[in-house]
């Protein structure tokens, strides 16, 4: 396969993405399929990263949104719920659509499908992105302030670990003589701080059982 191969389709798809990803598509050299996962996941997560860079440092803005006292427990049963399901979402783009994509001998294969493979995994992205925004600047009443203050952050572990997978790819070929099978191992382990999490829902709980009145005011 040669650039006379690379058709119409494929350079409509390829029109945006980085000069590199564009020449490892057309001209497909020995282990392109790999080469150009790790190329677009490179280029597709910088821009996220770079957000989640500066929310960490407090270098981004968006508008705040409030959330009530009688609305509070279902939004963060909610946050808990998104962010529960996104980790799987994640390892099953990785598993399920990345590495078949990328697993073919030769010079088969089709670069559609590992870029659809890589813009799923970045979507996933973006939504640890957007619930740490979320995080940052929803405004919740403050006797939630210490749950909130933990639950910042939660996404960062789970962000490495994406960002991982490029430089897993790529370590085979930093051998001489890249051959034979290699094993990818990617793990999502629970978000830092969730015991602590935990400890302090338990104990909000107990009180808004005990004490309903510092809790729930009438509107």
């Amino acid at each position: 396969m040669g650039e006379q191969d690379f058709n119409k389709a494929q350079i409509r798809r390829f029109e945006n993405e980085s000069s590199r990803a564009q020449r490892l598509a057309s001209e497909r050299p020995k282990h392109w399929q790999c080469l150009l996962a790790i190329e677009l996941l490179r280029s597709k997560l910088a821009p996220i990263n770079k957000k989640f860079d500066d929310l960490q440092k407090d270098q981004a803005f968006k508008p705040s949104n409030r959330v009530s006292e009688k609305e509070v427990i279902n939004w963060l049963i909610c946050k808990a719920e998104d962010l529960r399901n996104l980790i799987p979402h994640l390892g099953g783009a990785i598993c399920n659509d990345l590495i078949p994509s990328t697993n073919e001998d030769g010079k088969s294969g089709n670069p559609i499908l590992i870029l659809e493979a890589v813009e799923k995994i970045c979507e996933a992205g973006r939504q640890l992105l957007v619930w740490e925004e979320e995080m940052r600047f929803t405004l919740l009443p403050s006797q939630f302030g210490p749950i909130q203050k933990t639950l910042r952050g939660m996404t960062s572990q789970s962000l490495d670990e994406l960002n991982s997978v490029a430089n897993k790819l790529e370590a085979p070929f930093k051998k001489k003589n890249p051959a034979g099978n290699y094993k990818l191992k990617i793990v999502f382990k629970d978000p830092p701080n969730t015991a602590k999490l935990s400890k302090q829902l338990s104990a909000l709980l107990r009180d808004m059982e005990k004490n309903p009145q510092n809790w729930i005011r009438q509107s």
